[in-house]
């Protein structure tokens, strides 16, 4: 089977997708960028950091509900379909984030204020169930093998540039001379950019794998369940990739911010600038490594990308406490290039674990399960290994133990594949 050109319809495609994904990684993002600001307004200082961890809890509170959104989202997509589903969850996204930014502060309705904030930030989490594997499950679905990788690597790529944008969004409104509120406006335009992401994906075409099995009347009436109990060590091998990449992952697009300005003590808006630097490296790297799994294996692409992040690491974490800028550039460059070349391709192994009628509930529960244990967490966990040991390598030991898990998921993985990559 010769790969797919990518004509004029593909790439109408590919970008109706794509816009989606940018608008609700924008969304989700921003909470992590701007964590220093929202701790300093939602909850009580302290002399001890506290406020910083619970925000950060918070952070991880937003990955509780992906696995319930998951498994509510997941349903709709083997029932009604891939693009109703994410029309229906960008939506959510927009009104959660529009919130976070009108709540009043903690010093004017007190305890109410981060309430409200959990709240919003749950419901983010469950938008966000259906969001990252939905997306890519229907782009990866309208391609032929040849090209599923490249496909796959399309919406990391996207989810990159909604990471950037909304750091660039944090960046410009705590710059010197800008209002004590201007915070709260790359919220509201995120709410209010949602709306267009829901018209664009109302006007897509449904993917044809999934229409197929609407043609041959073979959903199933609980592919969660039928995931779980006929597909279990590929259920087990997809939790594990995740778990890695979202480790990887959200040490650049949460963590890595909070590192640089809280622990080393650069100013917000150099940190700011470097993390946009890791997440740019990191697309790249994910689209080239989306390529390049067409071409030579998804999985000789991840495991050659976990295997040089558990070599490198350390080395990238010392590099930075050098306090040189150029030092950290390159090791935050590093890191990047470290995270798109594993997750570039992670959607496309993990859907080819699982049959068309119960794909989306399989690979968005896994893959949220995974990202909850370990990636929505692992802001928080780094932050309190530091606290605990006084050592500014004991996250890159952590990743180290992430990468591992995933080294290893990849390889048993290829026992239970039942579609070509």
């Amino acid at each position: 089977m010769k790969p797919q050109k990518l004509n004029s319809q593909k790439i109408k495609l590919i970008i109706a997708s794509t816009i989606g994904n940018i608008l609700e990684l924008y969304d989700f993002t921003l909470y992590g960028t701007l964590s220093l600001i929202i701790a300093k307004n939602f909850f009580p200082k302290d002399e001890y950091g506290m406020s910083l961890l619970i925000t950060l809890s918070v952070f991880g509170a937003g990955f509780l509900m992906r696995p319930l959104g998951a498994i509510f989202f997941g349903y709709l997509g083997d029932h009604i379909g891939r693009k109703k589903t994410l029309a229906f969850s960008i939506i959510l996204m927009a009104i959660s984030t529009f919130l976070i930014g009108i709540i009043p502060p903690y010093s004017i309705v007190g305890i109410f204020a981060p309430i409200t904030l959990v709240c919003c930030r749950l419901m983010q989490g469950l938008s966000m169930g259906a969001e990252f594997s939905g997306s890519s499950i229907f782009l990866i679905e309208h391609f032929n093998f040849r090209r599923k990788g490249f496909a796959g690597s399309l919406i990391l790529a996207s989810a990159v540039i909604g990471a950037l944008l909304a750091t660039c969004a944090g960046f410009l409104s705590i710059q010197e001379g800008m209002p004590h509120w201007a915070w709260r406006i790359p919220f509201l335009i995120g709410g209010i950019s949602a709306i267009a992401g829901f018209y664009i994906r109302t006007h897509l075409k449904e993917s044809p794998e999934f229409q197929k099995i609407l043609n041959l009347h073979q959903k199933q009436k609980f592919p969660l369940k039928i995931a779980l109990k006929n597909y279990a060590p590929g259920c087990l091998c997809a939790i594990g990739i995740s778990a890695y990449g979202g480790a990887i992952a959200y040490l650049l697009a949460a963590f890595m911010n909070v590192y640089l300005s809280s622990i080393l003590n650069l100013k917000i808006q150099q940190s700011l600038l470097l993390t946009s630097m890791g997440l740019l490296c990191n697309g790249l790297a994910g689209v080239l490594s989306g390529y390049l799994a067409d071409r030579y294996g998804v999985r000789k692409i991840m495991l050659g990308a976990s295997m040089f992040c558990i070599i490198l690491a350390i080395p990238a974490f010392n590099l930075m406490q050098t306090n040189c800028i150029i030092n950290i550039f390159l090791a935050v460059c590093f890191l990047g290039f470290f995270s798109g070349s594993f997750c570039g391709p992670q959607l496309t192994l993990i859907s080819s674990l699982f049959p068309t009628n119960i794909r989306y509930s399989a690979a968005s529960f896994c893959y949220c399960i995974g990202l909850m244990t370990v990636g929505g967490t692992f802001p928080l966990i780094a932050t309190f290994l530091i606290q605990k040991t006084n050592s500014l390598l004991s996250p890159a030991f952590y990743i180290i133990v992430c990468a591992i898990l995933g080294f290893f998921s990849v390889i048993i993985s290829k026992r239970y594949q039942i579609s070509e990559t």
